[in-house]
C-alpha cells in the first residue's frame, strides 16, 4: 500500500496539471500559494497556521524556525508531528521535493486510529525568501494524487 501511495504522490509531483477541479489558495501571512482540489473549506488562515479540509483531505501549514535542515533534522521534527497527529512512522522513509519555488523532504505516514487514512508531514524551504513551512496532510489512499499536486504547487511568491 505504501509503495503504491508513494509513487502516485511521486508522479502527481512531477506531473503537476491537474485536470480536474481546483482553487488555489494564498497564505498571506507568508506569501505562499498552493492548488488544492476544489470545495476545501479554510477554517484558519492566521499567522501561526493555514487549516483547510473537506470531506476527502485536511491540510494544515506551520511556520517552521529552521530555513535550512538536513534529512535527519527532518525526520525528527517529522516523529514530533506524527505524535501530534496519531501516525505511524515506524514503515517509513523520508523522500525529497521540488514545488514551484521551493524544495523540501516529506515522509508518508499510516494513521493509528484508522489504517485506511494516511498522513504526510513534509518540510518546504523557500528558494527566494527566508521561509520554512511544515505541511501536514490527513488523507486517503486515493487522495495520493492530491497530495503529490499540492506539495507540487507549493509557491513563495
Amino acid at each position: 500500500m505504501m509503495k503504491k501511495f508513494f509513487l502516485t504522490v511521486i508522479c502527481a509531483l512531477t506531473a503537476f496539471s491537474f485536470g480536474l477541479a481546483q482553487d488555489t489558495y494564498k497564505w498571506e501571512q507568508y506569501q505562499l500559494s498552493f492548488t488544492v482540489p476544489e470545495n476545501m473549506e479554510v477554517l484558519e488562515n492566521t499567522q501561526e497556521t493555514f487549516r483547510a479540509e473537506n470531506e476527502n483531505i485536511g491540510i494544515g501549514l506551520v511556520p517552521y524556525e529552521y530555513n535550512e535542515f538536513s534529512e535527519e533534522d527532518a525526520m525528527n521534527v517529522f516523529k514530533t508531528m506524527a505524535e501530534n497527529l496519531q501516525l505511524d512512522l515506524s514503515n517509513s522513509k523520508s523522500r525529497k521535493f521540488k514545488g514551484t519555488n521551493c524544495e523540501g523532504i516529506f515522509v508518508v505516514a499510516i494513521s493509528k486510529q484508522d489504517s485506511s487514512r494516511l498522513g504526510i508531514i513534509a518540510l518546504a524551504t523557500s528558494s527566494v525568501s527566508k521561509v520554512c513551512v511544515a505541511v501536514m496532510m490527513l488523507l486517503t489512499e486515493e487522495q495520493a494524487e492530491n497530495a503529490g499536486r499540492i506539495l507540487g504547487s507549493l509557491t513563495f511568491e
